[in-house]
Order: C-alpha cells, then sequence, then structure tokens
C-alpha cells in the first residue's frame, strides 16, 4: 500500500458512507478524483493522498430523481439479495435496484476523464428548474462537463463548463472517444 487516507466523506444517518464510484486518474494534476453516489467529488495528490480540494466539489443544483415503487415478486427479491450478498454484504435489494429506476439518484455510475483536456463527464440527473414540473425533482437526465482549474493557494476549484439536459435518465458512464472529441452515453 503507497498511502491510506480518509476522504473527508462522513457517514449517512444510516451509518454507512455513501457509495463512492471508485477513482479515476486525471494526467494533467496528476491526481486521483472520486465521486460519490451523493454528489460530492473528491480530488487527492496521487503520490501523497493529500486532498487537493479545501471541500468536495458538486455539482449545483441538481435535483433527485423521483421516487418509485419497486414491483417485483419475493422471489426475484430473495434471488438478487442471496445473489449480493457475498459482494456488498447485507444490502437490501431496493439498494440496488433503485438507482436503475431512479429513485432519489443523483448520480447512478462511474465518470470519465479526457486525458487530453482533464474534462470530467459526468451522467447525472438535471437541475429541476430544467423540466416542466417544479417540485425538487427533476424528470431529465443531464451530463455534464467539469474540470479542475486553479483557485486560491494554488489549490484546484472544480468548475462546471457545460451541460446539456435529455429525457428519462440513465445510470450509463460516459464513454469517450481516444481523441476526447466525442462522448457515447447508454439511455
Amino acid at each position: 500500500m503507497v498511502w491510506s487516507v480518509p476522504t473527508g466523506r462522513n457517514a449517512f444517518e444510516s451509518g454507512r458512507a455513501p457509495h463512492i464510484f471508485g477513482l479515476n486518474y486525471d494526467p494533467r494534476t496528476d491526481a486521483l478524483i472520486g465521486l460519490a453516489k451523493d454528489n460530492h467529488n473528491f480530488v487527492l495528490d496521487r503520490r501523497t493522498g493529500k486532498s487537493l480540494l479545501s471541500e468536495p466539489y458538486s455539482i449545483p443544483n441538481i435535483a433527485p430523481s423521483p421516487s418509485r415503487e419497486i414491483q417485483t415478486s419475493p422471489r426475484i427479491m430473495e434471488w438478487v439479495e442471496n445473489a449480493a450478498r457475498p459482494l456488498f454484504g447485507e444490502t437490501p435489494f431496493s439498494a440496488l435496484i433503485s438507482p436503475l429506476l431512479g429513485n432519489e439518484t443523483l448520480i447512478g455510475n462511474y465518470f470519465s476523464i479526457d486525458p487530453h483536456s482533464g474534462r470530467i463527464w459526468i451522467e447525472a440527473t438535471d437541475h429541476d428548474l430544467e423540466d416542466v414540473v417544479k417540485e425538487v425533482v427533476s424528470e431529465l437526465g443531464a451530463l455534464y462537463s467539469l474540470q479542475l482549474r486553479p483557485g486560491e493557494g494554488g489549490q484546484p476549484k472544480g468548475k462546471m463548463l457545460n451541460h446539456i439536459s435529455f429525457e428519462g435518465g440513465s445510470t450509463s458512464t460516459p464513454a469517450l472517444s481516444a481523441d476526447g472529441t466525442r462522448v457515447y452515453l447508454g439511455a
């Protein structure tokens, strides 16, 4: 092990930390970037593990997807829970299926970094302001482009470059072309 550091992520009321989709490497800043399901990004120095942000960065103003009731047979729920237990521990069926249905999800999957530009591509829910009904949830998905920029004292700061909305949602990871000029999504 090279280093072990806390990410600064606190546990939810349930006592469990928010799910982190893993780390991705940004060669332009020589940093490891993490993204949590609750929309908090963190940036760690690759060599030391030191946090490079004064606080986690979040995509501004995104709203959760609406709640949907999970309707499936008890037999299927039991099968999924038994299959998932060795991987995830005592994870309820709803925790595995909810992101696929939306269910108050902000971010449902991994993210991508273009090694040429350092742009971070995240697929998530959209701002509530973009959809027709203003009810503090979003019926729309969105693709966000972020980038680390120099901030005060030389610390990087997350900056949203742009986003595009689309109907429905997805829990896919944005796939980038080798030259970084195209982004592909599964919806």
